[in-house]
């Protein structure tokens, strides 16, 4: 029984500490890909000669 109860314990902080360890990286990811769309869009302005200064 106490056996069950350490790899119950140690199941929730394993993913506890998945968790604490994704939700950053997830963040991470989403903004890298949301610069990068962005990035691209201001490329093709650029190219297209379609910036102007405001």
């Amino acid at each position: 029984m106490i056996e069950q109860e350490k790899h119950a314990s140690l199941g929730r902080l394993v993913a506890g500490i998945a968790h604490e360890i994704n939700t950053p990286v997830g963040v991470a990811i989403t903004a890298a890909s949301f610069v990068e769309d962005e990035v691209v869009h201001l490329e093709e302005k650029l190219q297209s000669c379609q910036l102007t200064k405001h």
